[in-house]
């Protein structure tokens, strides 16, 4: 369980499950789902964001304050994708914006970022 001196209460109700209004203030689009593990070890915060199909250039990063956004550029169009017919199609590349609201106890100097194999991972170091 992610102990709350890492991530500010939210200051607003949001529509999402209460156990993550416990912890920290989420909010997201609401059209695209983007799964997220957030891990916690002796030495960090860890979110993990799964972005499968994405390239590591579409994915962008910034941070204002206390507030951490990711999200995906626009998507690309692609010839080839726009002459298929599709009879179904679950694949979505949709853009998306994640908004995490982290603690003032973060140092935001810390944050480092990878991405592999449709993974993004955060870590953040709660201890300053």
């Amino acid at each position: 369980m992610i102990n709350n001196r890492f991530f500010n209460e939210p200051k607003e109700q949001t529509n999402y499950p209460s156990i993550f209004n416990n912890h920290f203030n989420l909010n997201s689009t609401p059209e695209v789902h983007i799964p997220i593990n957030i891990i916690q070890n002796k030495e960090n915060v860890i979110l993990e964001l799964a972005v499968p199909g994405r390239k590591k250039d579409h994915i962008q990063m910034e941070l204002e304050k206390n507030l951490l956004v990711v999200k995906s550029l626009d998507k690309e169009t692609n010839s080839k994708e726009e002459e298929k017919k599709y009879l179904r199609k679950d694949f979505q590349q949709e853009p998306f914006e994640k908004h995490f609201t982290i603690s003032e106890k973060i140092d935001k100097e810390k944050i480092e970022a990878s991405f592999n194999e449709g993974i993004l991972k955060i870590v953040l170091d709660p201890w300053g």
